[in-house]
């Protein structure tokens, strides 16, 4: 070698050894794990900032980088996480966490199952990831979606056992169908039909059958062109459920999670509680004919009087002994348990690329609930499996099988069986316990009221008397002796084909099955009065009601993939056959033989019957292209037409288009380094939607035997043999900003759209021997702006603060109904009042009689007393104007804490407790000083002078309980109409997830604790007494009704989750 070689041999030595010189370089080992789950990341790109060096994680998730001289931060990124930027300093380990984030090209699961990037998305779509939907706690997965999207109204009827929960995707569309989105679970629509059974019972949602646990990520689709191909079913928006599936996970995976909640009343009305039952304030005997105990207009409670009850016992001349008259403040809240819940659940996964992936889950929930007497178990099995079965060929299935029991449920309305509503109005000088303990105090001979001979005694509540009928039982009495029992089953079963034919050409083929079995039952025993169809009587019931429901979904679909470099192509087409068919029936024993023999062998007289069937098929074909260019403009383009079966042959085909487009400006210009992210979005839409079953030709309901004379009835609803298809039409634009790497988003839609040839059954005339006639009914429009923004104001030094906020304004019209058609009925509450659609109006006007004004708006008043005005009018509307969210989050290492707070502005509820309490004198605001005394009302006296009518002071004074009374009178609706605006607290969550340096000495993944309240304060609300989110059920024709109802839930949750 020259000498020349040897100098270059010297220098490359020199430089070598200066690079291993302390100061020069040095190397950083170091794991990625996910946040949540602990499990590792492979694939997490890491950049050392400022140089084009960098590395990958391995499949275990770890890393080894070597960090030039002056360069000490590391920067990760991994699609679907948050970036993360980390200084070194001095350490050579490095245990790094990603947290879920919104990513520049995150995937999702949209129509169909097809998984797409968001920003190739020409609509609006929000997805959910696993931990933002269990973390919430709820048994009804639908509750844990509350404030979360912008746009979604979720608004729970109760906190009584299994209640419903409504969800409204951008507002009121149909007139005549419930409003509620299409579901779909793993690529299959599932049902969620709001149970039906006897009574006024809230039988709750289908849906709430489906364990949150199970759900990897749930996916809204809000707008009509991003549900467009899943057909008729989803013209008012879709959820996607993509199920736990076990793939990607190493060795035998292990969770076990267990929630143990305590619920107690989150609202409750506030008494006075100074005087006690009757109408005379001077005394009172339960047992004198004409009192009226629920009144409490009676004597001062807590002043040494002594008088009759309805628990005095009989003294030794056999006459009921005086008791003294003592107020029990919290009777009613004492009326009311801790409700319990105790869910756990157990899982099992495992996955091997190539080979098979499997996840098996187990759960158990049991709620024993804050009403006596009510309780709810569901069971849950799920398994979601796959393998390839060929080189080209996967086949993959999910199945969800679910057993939901109760033993019994809460009538609901103003009839004597609400138990809520008999404790409401019970004295306020009534000891909840002695009615609890009813029993005992019979035992030891105290004459409750009310007589029977039987297995049971008839036992009445305090504020009735045998001579104004018990129609206000006993609350405990009602809840032991009249017990509506449920019970559901229900599988859900797919199995999904993929043969890979080349690498750009796919075929998929899946087939679905859904069976739900519901049995509902109610028991009476005797002493609780009912109508037997000619008189009330007090003898033992017995109603029994089966339906079966079974939904059949195959379709298949051909996809092709191609990326031409600047172009790439992707399109599907396929076909798929729909049947929906359900079976009930129902028998009913007006009266049974022998007490507590509930079986329809038992029953005494004519037995009661009457069942059904209906099929609805529908066969579709859609298509779907998507074209993008360099990665920057993308336009899709569908199509789908249905083939009814419950439409006439002539109109029973029908097609409905979209098209959109987004632009990725970021991706086409150059933009400021503040703006990280920069998308347009367009679309254009059609969605169409059929009809029930059978509303096409006339049928027989009803059969009667006279002799040997058969008697058939028709059913009362004139059928049209000429339906149309109803159509959405909407147009939607949106942005898609993004700033400081991802530090603030923002995302906000615009939307218009009307939906016309509503279907819907209509009055006519009842000489034409029908009540209703089904037609085409005219247009309701929803136009709406929608805000979503996050951001991260504050991210160091291992602490962490995320603020979000959502808004959404949609305001609805009625724009026509049918010629001839002034309003059409939605629903009905007590004494008249009922909600209407109106032309040119928002839907759900609250119609009913107001207070008599003079021409100035002032109140009429006759005799002193306020009347009620002559003709119904509008007193409200039961939509908001505005809905909204607030979520911030604070994390410091391990521990983290998040808060969720959601409003609601505008839209009024019909309040029947308030009106009732006020009229009663219960309400604390019937706690003035004139109470006892006379008032004159604020008002005016109509009077005619020389034959011209005149208004002049009202100066007639009355007792005040005669004013109270009649200003909340029967049939008079506005002074009971509230602005259900309010403000909440609706969330509150606490957590630590155990360091990843402990779990790896056990060999774990996670393990975390977390406390979580749920419907904490009422922060602001304009309605007394009752929670203003509040509903008979999420049933179109309950809302804007509060009557009697029961209390929402307070529940403060605490969970272990254990993951191996």
């Amino acid at each position: 070698m020259g000498n020349l070689g040897k100098v270059l041999l010297l220098i490359l030595a020199g430089m070598l050894t200066a690079a291993a010189l302390p100061g020069q370089g040095r190397k950083i080992q170091g794991i990625v794990t996910d946040s949540i789950t602990r499990e590792a990341i492979p694939g997490v790109n890491i950049l050392v900032k400022g140089t084009g060096q960098g590395t990958t994680t391995d499949q275990d998730g770890k890393f080894e980088v070597l960090i030039p001289a002056g360069k000490e931060v590391l920067v990760f990124s991994f699609i679907g996480m948050e970036k993360r930027e980390i200084v070194v300093s001095n350490t050579s380990f490095l245990q790094v966490r990603l947290k879920t984030g919104i990513a520049m090209d995150e995937v999702i699961v949209t129509a169909l199952g097809i998984s797409r990037s968001t920003k190739s998305l020409g609509y609006s779509a929000t997805n959910l990831k696993s931990d933002e939907i269990s973390s919430s706690r709820e048994l009804n997965l639908i509750n844990s979606l509350a404030g979360k999207v912008a746009g979604l109204e979720i608004r729970s009827s109760s906190g009584g056992v299994g209640s419903s929960s409504r969800i409204l995707i951008r507002g009121i569309s149909s007139l005549s169908s419930d409003n509620q989105p299409l579901f779909v679970i793993d690529g299959v629509p599932v049902n969620n039909t709001l149970r039906s059974g006897s009574g006024d019972i809230d039988w709750g949602n289908g849906i709430s059958d489906i364990n949150p646990e199970d759900i990897s990520e749930m996916t809204v689709l809000k707008g009509a062109g991003a549900a467009a191909l899943y057909g008729s079913q989803a013209a008012n928006g879709v959820i996607v459920i993509k199920t736990k599936s076990g793939r990607g996970q190493k060795g035998l995976g292990f969770e076990y999670n267990t929630t143990v909640s305590f619920e107690k009343p989150f609202r409750l009305p506030s008494f006075q509680n100074k005087y006690g039952p009757g109408m005379n304030p001077s005394g009172w005997d339960f047992w004198k004919s004409g009192e009226e105990p629920y009144y409490a207009w009676g004597p001062l409670l807590d002043n040494g009087i002594l008088a009759v009850q309805w628990n005095s016992p009989l003294g030794s001349d056999g006459k009921p002994v005086p008791l003294p008259l003592v107020s029990y403040p919290d009777n009613f809240r004492d009326f009311f348990s801790t409700g319990q819940i105790l869910s756990n659940n157990l899982s099992f996964s495992k996955g091997e690329e190539g080979k098979f992936h499997f996840r098996l889950s187990f759960n158990d929930a049991r709620e024993k609930g804050m009403l006596h007497n009510t309780d709810l178990t569901r069971n849950v099995i799920s398994l979601n499996a796959g393998t390839p079965i060929a080189k080209k060929l996967e086949v993959n299935t999910s199945i969800i099988y679910s057993l939901t029991r109760s033993g019994n449920r809460l009538n609901g309305n103003s009839d004597a069986y609400n138990a809520v509503k008999s404790a409401l109005f019970m004295s306020r000088s009534d000891n909840v316990e002695d009615l609890r303990n009813y029993k005992e105090l019979l035992e030891r001979g105290v004459p409750l009221p009310g007589s029977y001979t039987g297995k049971n005694p008839l036992v009445v509540a305090p504020g009735t008397t045998m001579a104004t009928s018990d129609y206000y039982p006993n609350p405990f009495f009602t809840l032991d002796n009249l017990l509506n029992e449920f019970s559901s089953n229900r599988l859900f079963g797919v199995v999904g084909i993929v043969y890979k034919i080349t690498d750009w050409l796919r075929a998929d083929l899946n087939t679905s099955l859904e069976r739900i079995d519901e049995l509902y039952e109610q028991k009476c025993n005797d002493g609780v009065r009912h109508w037997n169809g000619s008189i009330y009587s007090y003898k033992g019931s017995y109603s029994r009601g089966l339906t079966q429901r079974d939904g059949r979904t195959s379709n298949f679909r051909l996809t092709f993939s191609k990326d031409l470099g600047f172009l790439n192509i992707s399109a599907f087409a396929g076909g798929e056959q729909r049947d929906n068919m359900m079976d009930w029936g129902n028998m009913s024993a007006q009266e049974l033989a022998i007490s507590g023999v509930f079986n329809m062998s038992n029953a005494q007289g004519t037995k009661q019957a009457s069942n059904g069937y209906s099929h609805r098929r529908v066969n579709s074909l859609f298509g779907s292209a998507d074209l993008s260019f360099k990665n920057g403009v993308y336009f899709t383009v569908t199509g789908r037409n249905d083939w009814s079966s419950t439409l006439p042959p002539a109109n029973r085909s029908y097609f409905y288009p979209s098209v959109s487009l987004s632009w990725v400006a970021s991706e086409t210009f150059k933009m400021p380094a503040f703006i990280s992210f920069a998308k347009l979005r367009l679309n254009a839409s059609q969605v169409g939607s059929d009809t029930w079953a059978y509303q096409l030709e006339r049928s027989f309901y009803n059969l009667d035997r006279i002799g040997t004379i058969y008697e058939a009835s028709v059913e009362n609803t004139l059928k049209n043999p000429n339906l149309k298809p109803t159509r959405t039409n909407q147009y939607e634009a949106g942005l898609d900003l993004r700033f400081f790497e991802n530090r603030l988003n923002l995302d906000l839609a615009a939307y218009s759209g009307t939906s016309f040839d509503q279907i819907t059954p209509v009055n006519i005339a009842s000489s034409t021997g029908y009540s209703y006639r089904y037609v085409n009914v005219g247009e309701v429009s929803n136009r709406g702006v929608e805000l979503a923004v996050n951001s991260t104001p504050l991210d160091r030094g291992g602490f962490k603060w995320d603020l979000g906020i959502t808004g959404s304004r949609n305001i609805n019209t009625v724009v026509s109904l049918a010629e001839g058609v002034d309003a059409l009925p939605i629903g009905y509450g007590y004494s008249g009042i009922r909600t209407e659609a109106r032309p040119g109006m928002p839907y759900g006007n609250i119609i009913g009689y107001g207070l008599k004004r003079d021409p100035l708006g002032r109140v009429v008043h006759v005799n002193g007393l306020p009347v009620k005005s002559e003709s119904e009018r509008v007193l409200g509307n039961i939509t908001p104007d505005w809905i909204g969210s607030l979520t911030t989050r604070f994390r410091y290492k391990d521990v983290y804490l998040s808060a969720l707070f959601s409003a609601r502005f505008g839209g009024e509820i019909y309040s029947l407790t308030t009106q009732w309490m006020r009229q009663f004198g219960l309400d604390i605001a019937t706690d003035v000083p004139l109470r006892q005394g006379a008032v004159i009302g604020d008002g005016v006296m109509e009077k005619t002078i020389n034959g011209e009518t005149v208004y002049v002071t009202n100066n007639v004074s009355v007792p005040f309980s005669d004013y109270s009374y009649w200003y909340n009178a029967y049939g008079l609706h506005e002074t009971a109409i509230f602005d259900a605006s309010y403000i909440k607290l609706k969330e509150l969550r606490l957590g630590w997830d155990l360091p990843a340096a402990r779990l790896k000495k056990w060999n774990g993944s996670r393990i975390s604790v977390a406390l979580v309240g749920r419907n904490l304060a009422l922060l602001y609300s304009k309605i007394p007494h009752v929670d203003p989110e509040t509903s008979l059920s999420a049933d179109n024709s309950k809302q804007g009704f509060e009557i009697f109802n029961m209390p929402s839930a307070r529940t403060i949750s605490m969970n272990l989750t254990v993951t191996f």
